[in-house]
């Protein structure tokens, strides 16, 4: 019976492990700029090739992308061209924002973090989320003052009947999950547009993936565990009487 209940005990890890792993296809650490070319083939493109010296003040060290914005006429919007068209996507960043100006009270994003036509818009306070479609951002209050991970996942077109769900998490915690017709571009994207909001940020990493990646729910594991407890507490008191 001992031997029984050790192979049992042993065994969980092993079951839970596919659900908590993630197929990342690409990470961004933050050592480097994302355009220096020390990258070779992981190195990113600037939307708008001109604005390279717009890079000026922001730099990167120990780890973080310092990314500083301070002119409205140019703009580091940096991207990659290797998820398909329609195809699934998740991407996931960290960061935190010292500074974001909202001259606009939300109608233009001064940070931006997406995949495909689905973004998601950074500000001081809050986030916005927006896909093509949308004429307006479902905002969620958020101190990104702080670091925060923010992860979104786009499932493909080819989902069957309906529209594709995108859904957004923040810190683990689901803030947004609905259809997104129309997403059908091929990149993925983080940085600063070309218009008048100023902003400062640090990025820790960017990451993604060409697959639909859901934040795992532990609800499976936990409910693993209580039902090897109950088993342990019965076997004790069968022992016992």
């Amino acid at each position: 019976m001992r031997l029984q209940t050790w192979i049992l005990l042993l065994s969980v890890p092993f079951v839970a492990l596919p659900c908590a792993c993630a197929a990342w296809d690409f990470t961004y650490d933050g050592d480097v700029l994302p355009v220096d070319a020390a990258l070779g083939a992981d190195v990113w493109a600037l939307r708008r090739p001109g604005d390279q010296a717009f890079l000026s003040e922001s730099g990167a060290s120990d780890g973080f992308l310092h990314l500083v914005d301070r002119r409205n006429d140019q703009a580091a919007l940096f991207y990659r061209d290797d998820v398909g068209p329609g195809s699934p996507v998740t991407i996931e960043g960290r960061v935190r924002v010292v500074a974001a100006d909202d001259p606009y009270n939300g109608l233009i994003e001064p940070l931006l973090f997406g995949g495909r036509l689905a973004f998601v818009a950074i500000f001081g306070d809050r986030i916005g989320v927006r896909y093509i479609g949308m004429n307006s951002f479902i905002f969620s209050p958020l101190d990104m003052s702080e670091f925060h991970v923010i992860r979104l996942a786009l499932e493909g077109s080819q989902a069957g009947f309906r529209d594709p769900a995108f859904t957004v998490w923040v810190d683990g915690a689901q803030v947004f999950s609905g259809p997104a017709p129309g997403t059908t571009g091929g990149s993925v994207y983080f940085g600063t547009l070309f218009n008048q909001p100023t902003s400062e940020s640090y990025w820790d990493y960017v990451r993604y993936s060409n697959e639909y990646l859901p934040v795992p729910e532990p609800s499976g594991l936990l409910a693993l565990t209580s039902g090897l407890t109950g088993l342990l507490a019965m076997r004790r008191r069968r022992g016992a009487g």
